[in-house]
């Protein structure tokens, strides 16, 4: 759900509106929990049981993050802000290789133009 640098949207993962009770946000975590538990899965083959397993630790950490108050209300606001900043990161770093690729094709011209005159 999440790649490096991202932060995971745990309302995504449990189904729930943002401003979801305590209790609308335990049922849908007990669906999940069920459904992508490695004992429901243990017939199947390795790929799939590990990507169960991945799927159940996802929906048990969105829980413990948005079943608690305190937790939640700092995931609301720094996770916001984490993708927010990581956004503007990525702009920021694209430009300055952008601009680093303009530069160094710049001194390339040059380059290959002065060893033209010698030539």
């Amino acid at each position: 759900t999440s790649t490096r640098g991202q932060m995971k949207d745990y309302y995504k993962i449990l189904g729930v509106d943002k401003n979801a009770s305590e209790d609308e946000i335990k049922k849908p975590y007990r669906k999940r929990a069920l459904m992508h538990h490695p004992d429901h899965h243990s017939g199947v083959i390795a790929e799939v049981q590990k990507e169960e397993e991945k799927k159940f630790k996802e929906v048990r950490e969105a829980f413990t993050i948005l079943s608690d108050p305190k937790k939640k209300t700092r995931y609301d606001k720094c996770g916001s802000n984490k993708r927010k900043a990581t956004y503007h990161l990525q702009a920021i770093f694209s430009k300055i290789t952008s601009d680093f690729s303009l530069g160094i094709s710049k001194v390339r011209r040059q380059w290959d133009g002065m060893f033209k005159v010698l030539k």
